[in-house]
Formats: structure tokens, sequence, C-alpha cells
């Protein structure tokens, strides 16, 4: 295989390619990125190609801005020709998808495409009128444990409009799926996440796929403007690239841009964000040092094209970066890409639409192998972020509103333990002693017992397992006869112990002691 690149000017850019040798191949995929904004001219420019490689799987978005010849432009058009030996292409696309339908689609385009040979799906998708999410279950069900890459179109951050191209049809609203099948093509891929978690657990308490209702009981513009201020939520879904909605799963994040805000409050997102789960705010970390390992192929065979797919974020927050990581892969193999609202990556075995990072797909139909030391991995430096003010008064208010409400929840605490009639115990996971009050302190002596270790093993042996065993539970109680650490008389003590949990994971217990009457 080969890849052929220009960028595009007009019509004679086509006469710098050369057409006849790309027309003998066994099969052609042309890919256009353009940041132009109308129809007319993405039809103009279908037509074109169709002309020039009449014989070829055309396909294209409109977009923010492409990556082509070790640099990125938020201007340039780019037409990607690529001429497989060994390689055939199957294609299929849908216009005017009704959201009530969109698994059915997706099933349906994986259907049109699908052979027994197909080793990866390439997906291009309208980026703002699609449930994307629902797109790719719908592909997933049919295409099963085949890898889906791609990405969605963008409109220069105007969440208005974008276009998806296939042959010489400009859709709105549609989707196309192109099918690589062969025995000997190899692929790989992989993502790349920089995104910095911060603020408080997001719950989500309503929510319908991809539109959310409310976090934590909250109106969703509502929390957003409680969190980051209001001058953020009155310049969604623009100031959404800045700080994004963040799932942590393992070594991968699952992050999700707003893509518009309803009149209810409600917000869209870019895929799916499931009622009742958990999520924070994250924003893109340049102040870390960065470490990026090429995906090659474990098997030393060389790679001839890197394609990436990267969300709209990267270049307006982290150039650094993205200008290293270009040069890093253009120095193994010709690299070309686009950026767009969302990416499709095969990940941990399994398909999964991202925000916020960069799909990286090396393929190759060659048998040659090469030394890859070359390919080894980078640590990029960490480079000083040039603060929007936007971001920045997003990130202090945030940081304000979480000290206010840290200080108010200790104070409610602290209250609380004073007032209460019964001993309250608080503890880490590792049965270290984070607070109590004095009524546990008389009834156990913790005190004297603890001394400065303040480490609850040191209490009685049906304490500690009945401490531990609060773990587990989600509300525990055991009675138990203890000594009396002020008169020496055996009293009986009735214990309820429960988990304290932060996004999803128990961090420690509570126990709560009751002295029972002796009978």
């Amino acid at each position: 295989m080969q890849t052929f690149t220009v960028v595009y000017e007009s019509v004679l850019s086509f006469h710098f390619l050369p057409t006849e040798e790309i027309n003998h191949s066994k099969s052609v995929l042309v890919q256009i990125y353009s940041t132009y904004r109308t129809r007319s001219m993405l039809e103009k420019i279908a037509h074109e190609a169709q002309i020039f490689f009449p014989n070829a799987v055309i396909v294209g978005i409109s977009t923010y801005g492409t990556i082509y010849h070790k640099t990125f432009s938020e201007e340039k058009t780019i037409i990607s020709i690529t001429a497989f030996e060994r390689t055939r292409l199957t294609s299929f696309s849908l216009e005017n998808i009704e959201r009530k339908q969109i698994v059915e689609a997706g099933a349906l385009l994986a259907k049109k495409v699908l052979k027994r040979d197909t080793k990866l799906l390439l997906l291009f998708s309208d980026g703002l009128k699609i449930d994307a999410d629902g797109l790719l279950e719908g592909i997933t069900s049919i295409a099963k444990k085949r890898p889906v890459t791609g990405t969605l179109a963008g409109d220069h951050e105007k969440f208005f409009e974008t276009f998806v191209i296939h042959d010489g049809q400009v859709m709105t609203k549609g989707a196309v799926l192109v099918a690589l099948n062969s025995p000997h093509l190899d692929v790989t891929m992989d993502a790349v996440n920089l995104l910095h978690l911060i603020g408080p657990d997001l719950h989500v308490t309503s929510s319908d796929t991809n539109r959310v209702y409310e976090f934590n009981g909250m109106i969703s513009a509502e929390l957003y403007a409680h969190y980051l201020g209001d001058a953020f939520v009155e310049k969604l879904p623009r100031s959404g690239l800045e700080i994004a909605l963040v799932n942590q799963q393992d070594d991968l994040q699952i992050a999700r841009n707003i893509t518009a805000v309803y009149e209810d409050g409600s917000l869209r997102f870019a895929g799916h964000v499931e009622e009742d789960s958990h999520w924070k705010f994250g924003y893109i970390d340049t102040e870390t040092p960065f470490r990026f390992c090429p995906p090659i192929f474990e098997s030393g065979k060389k790679i001839e094209n890197y394609f990436l797919f990267c969300d709209v974020s990267q270049p307006l927050y982290n150039k650094e970066h993205l200008y290293r990581l270009i040069d890093t892969l253009s120095n193994i193999a010709d690299t070309v890409g686009s950026f767009g609202y969302g990416q499709f990556c095969y990940k941990n075995g399994k398909n999964v639409l991202l925000n916020q990072s960069i799909v990286v797909l090396g393929l190759t139909e060659t048998e040659k192998r090469e030394d890859m030391k070359k390919a080894s991995c980078q640590i990029y430096p960490v480079y000083e972020r040039e603060e929007t003010s936007l971001l920045s008064n997003a990130l202090s208010h945030l940081s304000t509103v979480m000290f206010e409400e840290f200080e108010l929840q200790k104070s409610a605490m602290q209250l609380l333990m004073e007032e209460l009639p019964y001993g309250v115990i608080v503890y880490d996971k590792n049965l270290r002693l984070e607070s109590f009050n004095k009524v546990a302190s008389k009834l156990l002596g913790l005190e004297a017992k603890l001394a400065s270790g303040k480490e609850l093993e040191r209490l009685d042996t049906w304490i500690v397992a009945l401490l531990k065993r609060g773990f587990r539970e989600e509300l525990y109680t055991q009675v138990g006869r203890v000594i009396d650490p002020l008169s020496g008389e055996n009293i009986t003590l009735r214990i309820n112990t429960l988990p304290i949990t932060h996004d999803g994971t128990v961090i420690g217990a509570m126990a709560i002691i009751h002295k029972e009457n002796n009978v």
C-alpha cells in the first residue's frame, strides 16, 4: 500500500498525483478532510475526486483542521489517497438517520460492508445530529470483535452543521462505513489521553442516552454554573472543549464534550452519559511529562501509514505535545489526519467513542521487517499552558466552591459528632483513625488505647473484625461486651458499621456505638 496526499486548492491539485499508477491498484481509498463549510464546495471536491479516481471508494468529512507533513493546520483541506495492493474495500452510507432507528442503522451499515476477512472498519459520522454511540453499538452487534476507528465531523467550533462525504454524495445527519478486507492487512491502534481530573463526584441522576437532565439531583446547566461559573455556561458548548466530562475506566479516559444546551437546562453530549454513572471534570494536562509509545507491530513489520483521528480540543489546548507526537509518527511512516468532534477506537477488546483524545491507526500490507528502535517510547517534557481566561476563571471558581463545600461538610460533621448521643468513629481502609467523638472515646477508651498511633487494630478482637466487615457490608450490626475504661465494669455495646465510598470505591467506614442496658 502507498498513500499520496495533497493540499487541495483547486482541481489542478489532482494533477500533482500519479493518477494512472494509483488507478492500477487493487483498490483505492480517497479520504477528504475539508475545512470548507459549504455543501456545494464539498460536492465539487467529491465530484472531482470521482473523475480522477473512478473506481475508488471516496469518503470524507468537514473538519476543524488537518494533519499533514509533520504539522497541522486549521485552514487547509487535504486529499489523502491510499492505493492498496492486497486489500479490497466495501462501503455503504445512510443519510437522515432517525434517532429511534440509530442502532438498527448501525447494524445495517455493518451488514452491507462486512466480509469474512474484514480486518478494520472505518467510520465517518455526522458530529452533531447523530447518536454516535448508538451507531457504534449497532455496528458492533454485527461486527462483534472487529475493530472500528474513524471520526465525527466538525465545523470550526460553530456546533451548527457538519458534513459527511461518500462517493459523490454529501450528507448531513448521515454516516459512511468502509470495510478493509484482506488476510494480508495488519492493523495496530492506540488512543492517547492527557486529561487531568478535578472537582466533585458527578452522579448522573437523570439522562436519556447522550442528553443529561440532572447531575447530583441538580439541573445540568445549573450544576455547571455552580461549579464552573456563569461565564463558562454562557459560552457553552464552545467552553466545553476546555473542560470535559470524564469517566476513568482502567487505563482509558472516556471523555464527553458538550454539543448543545437546551432551554430546560439539560445538556447534550457527543456520546452516551448513562444514568447512574459517575464522572469528573477534566482538562488537557500539559503540566505533567507525557510518555508516548507509537503503535507498532510486535512482529517487526514495517508500518506503511499512520492515520490520526484527533479531537478538536487538541490543536486548541495541546499544541506542543501534538507537534511532538506528529513529528514522532512522521519519522516512522507517512502520517495524515484530521480534527473532529469525536474519535472511534478499538481498545481493551471493545470499540468505544472518545472525546479529548488522539487515536493513532497504523496500517501495513507488507511482509517487510525493520528495526523498530526508532519507534521507541518518547518522554515529552512539561509545557507551560497558555491559560485562556475562560479556563483559568472556571478552575478558580471550581476551587473556591470545592473549598467552601469541604469546609461546610467538615463543620457539619464536627457538629453532628458533638451533638450525637452515640459514639462515632470514622476510619480509613487501613483501619487508621480519622476522627471520633467524646462518647466513643469514653466507651472504648480510645485516647489511652490508641495513644499517638491511632491504629484501630489495638481494640478488642471482635471490634476489629467488625470494623473490617464494615468495608464489605452496606450496614452491619453486632453486639458485644467490653470493659468500661472508667468504671472497670462489663458493659454491652451495639455497634453499627457502614462503608464510606467515593467514585464507587470504598475509602473507609464509619462505626456508630450504642451502650445497651445490662440485664
